[in-house]
């Protein structure tokens, strides 16, 4: 039995159009820019004591399809920098739950700060760029330094708390606010240890 001839076929045959193959490290990459992006906030509320060990118990709040359209904010916040809206967060009177939830110890809040300042110092020879000076800017000379352990016990656990919640929204923010067009290592590492700390839950039990 001959085969049909292909131009008396009635359906006529499409032309392949090139598909962009997306390496798997640049995926991978997206999807943690992604993530970080959809947080609007953490807070830290409570601490827990597990077997000796003392955790601070980290509530991750995500964007809402209302509170993600800008009209939908009061007008002076709209000027304001992200972390300046956050207070009202995890507040008592916040009525919104967090959708992730993950524990830290009070060391591990000083070694992503140290992680992070060291992937934006080594990521130039000489000059760093605008992102991994602002991060060098915020470890160094930022308000929100959770490393002094006289802190820690001079000061009440609400405080601390506080000073914890603020010190990653900081790094969350010029984490997300970041537009450099040139990927360095500070920018590509940094995010991957923020996303780390706040979405791997077997760092907890190290």
């Amino acid at each position: 039995m001959p085969l049909p001839s292909l131009a008396s076929s009635r359906s006529p045959l499409q032309a392949l159009t090139p598909v962009a193959v997306i390496p798997e490290w640049i995926s991978q990459r997206g999807q943690v820019s992604a993530a970080l992006r959809n947080i609007e906030g953490i807070a830290i509320k409570h601490a827990v004591n597990r077997k000796g060990v003392h955790y601070y118990e980290i509530e991750i709040y995500e964007y809402t399809t209302k509170n993600r359209i800008p009209t939908n904010r009061p007008r002076h916040e709209l000027s304001l920098p992200r972390t300046a809206s956050l207070p009202s967060i995890g507040s008592p009177g916040c009525t919104r739950q967090s959708t992730a939830r993950v524990e830290r110890r009070f060391g591990e809040f000083v070694d992503l700060r140290g992680k992070v300042y060291n992937h934006a110092h080594l990521a130039h020879k000489s000059v760093p760029c605008a992102f991994c000076n602002q991060i060098i800017n915020e470890i160094v000379w930022g308000d929100n330094q959770p490393g002094s352990l006289l802190f820690k016990f001079l000061t009440t656990e609400d405080k601390v708390m506080d000073l914890l919640a603020k010190s990653v929204n900081s790094l969350l923010a010029l984490v997300n606010d970041n537009a450099e067009g040139h990927l360095c290592g500070g920018q590509d590492n940094i995010p991957q240890e923020l996303f780390d700390f706040l979405f791997k839950q077997e760092r907890a039990t190290r």
